[in-house]
């Protein structure tokens, strides 16, 4: 059963007292562990609402289908939930005209999913930055990119970057999405913050396009446009 205590006029807490473990008083109290840490999302505007979620299917069932403009969901999770989940959904939820991921190493597993995106055109072009690690020890996670995304007007970038943050533009909201966590899934707690702004992601966009990689990109390539 979910309770709730209000303890701010600003703050409502929504939490399930079998999901977190809380056990009668008399009882010792559960040590969580990395294994027992569950997925915890907020949203924050005029009030802050804590939820917590089991699995990746819970998560996508306690944000908001469509995300709302001008909020900001706040995420903690326990390493059941990496930063690609967050991106997959808003793509379920509409078209992505333009999409910025920036993350320090990738997975070849997540490397073919945005491909599939590109090619079934749930998303017209991606862009994408990365740390030196990728081009050093991923060589054929890099190449892979290298040639795929330009086939979209896209590009991907190697340099002294660790910063986890992907970036889109949709039909219907754009934003960003700030995390810990990079895109290939890990076992650790990480934390990660929805913001659907306009502005944030013109932000990031704007950083990101001055960036010159290590290599000089031999492709024909130039910053997307909202008009695109």
């Amino acid at each position: 059963m979910l309770t709730v205590e209000e303890t701010d006029p600003d703050i409502d807490m929504i939490e399930d007292e079998e999901l977190i473990g809380i056990r009668p008083k008399r009882k010792k109290k559960r040590q969580e562990t990395p294994e027992s840490i569950k997925a915890r999302a907020a949203v924050t505007r005029e009030r802050h609402i804590l939820r917590r979620a089991l699995s990746e299917q819970h998560m996508n069932e306690i944000l908001d289908w469509h995300l709302q403009e001008g909020c900001a969901y706040h995420i903690i999770s326990g390493g059941d939930i990496d930063s690609l989940t967050f991106l997959r959904g808003i793509v379920k939820q509409q078209h992505i005209r333009y999409c910025i991921v920036s993350s320090w190493v990738f997975a070849m597993e997540d490397a073919e999913e945005m491909a599939d995106w590109l090619a079934k055109g749930y998303v017209d072009r991606i862009d994408i930055y990365t740390g030196e690690l990728t081009i050093q020890h991923y060589a054929g996670i890099f190449d892979y990119l290298e040639r795929t995304l330009p086939q979209y007007g896209g590009r991907i970038i190697s340099f002294r970057n660790h910063c986890k943050v992907m970036v889109f533009y949709g039909d219907e909201f754009s934003g960003a999405i700030e995390s810990s966590a990079n895109v290939n899934t890990n076992p650790r707690t990480e934390q990660t913050c929805i913001t659907v702004d306009r502005g944030l992601a013109d932000f990031y966009k704007k950083f990101f396009d001055d960036v010159d990689g290590r290599e000089k990109w031999p492709y024909e390539w130039h910053p997307w446009e909202a008009s695109e």
